[in-house]
């Protein structure tokens, strides 16, 4: 027996879904504060100065540190209080997650999980936290400015 080879083409199937993507009938909402599509904060983020006390100042100072600056712990606690001195509010969710929502119009909202067995917030999370405000909020060490004792 002799046998043939037959090379077999597959059938084209017709797409009817489009491109994956968004779609034209989808919303999509940008934030004054949000990042843009290049990642980078836009305008409003990049000029607005955020007044905080002197406790609150050093824990930003920590989580945007300085080449030179020496690195340490964070209490929990006053990291809490720290993000609803720069307008936050902060609302316990399931286990140890703790939902910031932004009291400003925009309401900006970011999750993050208190340390366990131990509250404290060594210095390579509280810089991964930083860099997710940044990436989300715009934040940066320079946007934050002591608060007058007067105001």
């Amino acid at each position: 027996m002799s046998r043939s080879s037959k090379i077999v083409t597959r059938r084209e199937k017709a797409k009817t879904r489009g491109e994956q993507g968004a779609s034209p009938g989808d919303i999509i909402e940008l934030r004054d504060n949000a990042p843009s599509a290049h990642g980078e904060p836009t305008e409003l983020a990049k000029g607005t100065a955020i007044r905080v006390t002197r406790q609150s100042l050093g824990v930003f100072q920590l989580m945007f540190p300085d080449r030179d600056e020496v690195v340490k712990d964070v209490l929990w606690d006053r990291f809490v209080h720290a993000m609803i001195d720069a307008g936050f509010t902060a609302r316990n969710n399931s286990g140890s997650a703790v939902a910031f929502k932004q009291l400003s119009r925009e309401g900006g909202r970011i999750v993050f999980h208190k340390p366990h067995p131990v509250d404290k917030i060594d210095p390579v999370l509280l810089r991964i936290m930083g860099k997710r405000m940044s990436r989300w909020f715009g934040w940066r060490r320079e946007l934050f400015v002591l608060r007058d004792k007067t105001t």
